[in-house]
Protein backbone atom coordinates (compact mmCIF):
# COMPACT_ATOMS: atom_id res chain seq x y z
CA UNK A 1 0.00 0.00 0.00
CA UNK A 2 1.30 3.44 -0.92
CA UNK A 3 0.70 4.97 2.53
CA UNK A 4 2.98 2.36 4.10
CA UNK A 5 5.77 3.24 1.69
CA UNK A 6 5.34 6.95 2.42
CA UNK A 7 5.30 6.68 6.24
CA UNK A 8 8.99 7.50 6.86
CA UNK A 9 8.80 10.70 4.78
CA UNK A 10 6.39 12.73 6.98
CA UNK A 11 8.26 11.64 10.13
CA UNK A 12 11.48 12.99 8.62
CA UNK A 13 10.14 16.12 6.96
CA UNK A 14 7.15 17.38 8.96
CA UNK A 15 7.37 19.25 12.23
CA UNK A 16 5.89 17.78 15.41
CA UNK A 17 2.21 18.72 15.59
CA UNK A 18 1.73 18.63 11.80
CA UNK A 19 -1.33 16.69 10.71
CA UNK A 20 -1.68 13.90 8.19
CA UNK A 21 -5.08 13.20 6.65
CA UNK A 22 -5.87 10.16 4.52
CA UNK A 23 -9.00 9.35 2.58
CA UNK A 24 -10.05 5.68 2.83
CA UNK A 25 -6.54 4.33 3.57
CA UNK A 26 -4.83 3.64 6.89
CA UNK A 27 -1.13 3.83 7.75
CA UNK A 28 -0.82 0.19 8.75
CA UNK A 29 -0.18 -0.21 12.47
CA UNK A 30 -0.34 3.53 13.24
CA UNK A 31 -3.49 4.12 15.28
CA UNK A 32 -5.39 7.16 13.93
CA UNK A 33 -6.14 10.01 16.29
CA UNK A 34 -9.52 10.48 14.70
CA UNK A 35 -11.71 8.55 12.26
CA UNK A 36 -14.67 10.20 10.53
CA UNK A 37 -17.19 8.57 8.21
CA UNK A 38 -18.53 11.02 5.65
CA UNK A 39 -21.59 10.38 3.50
CA UNK A 40 -20.96 10.97 -0.20
CA UNK A 41 -23.64 10.22 -2.76
CA UNK A 42 -24.80 6.65 -2.05
CA UNK A 43 -21.59 5.71 -0.24
CA UNK A 44 -19.64 6.50 2.89
CA UNK A 45 -16.00 7.54 2.88
CA UNK A 46 -13.64 7.20 5.80
CA UNK A 47 -11.18 9.96 6.67
CA UNK A 48 -8.25 9.29 9.03
CA UNK A 49 -6.22 11.85 11.01
CA UNK A 50 -2.79 11.50 12.61
CA UNK A 51 -0.59 14.11 14.27
CA UNK A 52 3.20 13.98 13.95
CA UNK A 53 4.57 13.30 17.48
CA UNK A 54 7.55 14.89 19.19
CA UNK A 55 10.80 13.49 17.86
CA UNK A 56 12.65 10.88 19.86
CA UNK A 57 16.35 10.35 19.34
CA UNK A 58 17.17 7.38 17.13
CA UNK A 59 13.56 6.62 16.18
CA UNK A 60 13.12 8.60 12.97
CA UNK A 61 11.24 6.00 10.92
CA UNK A 62 9.22 4.29 13.62
CA UNK A 63 5.51 4.85 14.06
CA UNK A 64 4.30 7.60 16.36
CA UNK A 65 4.68 6.66 20.00
CA UNK A 66 1.48 8.40 21.07
CA UNK A 67 -1.40 6.01 20.84
CA UNK A 68 -4.67 7.68 20.04
CA UNK A 69 -8.09 6.47 20.99
CA UNK A 70 -10.13 5.73 17.90
CA UNK A 71 -13.18 7.96 17.82
CA UNK A 72 -16.00 7.78 15.35
CA UNK A 73 -17.08 11.40 15.35
CA UNK A 74 -20.29 10.76 13.51
CA UNK A 75 -21.56 10.94 10.00
CA UNK A 76 -21.96 14.06 7.95
CA UNK A 77 -24.11 14.30 4.91
CA UNK A 78 -22.26 15.58 1.80
CA UNK A 79 -23.86 17.31 -1.17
Amino acid sequence: MLNLKLRPKPLRELRPGARIVSHDFTMGDWTPERVVRVAWRDLYRTVYLWTIPERRRGHRDRPPTRQFERKDVGERRGN
